[in-house]
């Protein structure tokens, strides 16, 4: 069994390159849903899919996009990241970032596409 579902080799440039992707997606994420960011700055790294889910999530709990964030508030700070490499080649990940006044979660699933990684799935708790 262990040579059917052995895990591949994993460099650590190629480790390195998927946690800081992933915790730059991961403050994105939530500047998006607080409205202090477009949806399109992450177009280039995340699946069609993942993006409408951005941007119906950020329309309802924001009602909309607002220009000037309060001061403190739009930078969030990542608490806890944890990498997992998956059989099939790709990462999960979970994310705990702080704002000011809240601590939110980020799951990620990362898959290598053409070349590079792309955001395949993100859910936020």
């Amino acid at each position: 069994m262990d040579r059917i579902f052995r895990r591949p080799a994993v460099t650590a440039s190629e480790r390195k390159t998927v946690l800081e992707l992933s915790h730059a997606v991961s403050r994105a994420v939530f500047e998006i849903i607080a409205g202090y960011r477009s949806v399109g700055q992450l177009a280039f790294v995340m699946e069609p899919e993942c993006v409408k889910k951005l941007r119906a999530q950020a329309i309802l709990q924001t009602g909309g996009y607002t220009l000037q964030p309060e001061p403190g508030t739009s930078h969030g700070q990542v608490r806890s990241l944890h990498l997992w490499p998956t059989l099939s080649g790709a990462y999960e990940c979970s994310v705990i970032v702080a704002f000011k006044h809240r601590v939110r979660a980020v799951a990620l699933r990362i898959e290598p596409w053409h070349g590079r990684w792309q955001i395949t799935n993100v859910e936020m708790i």
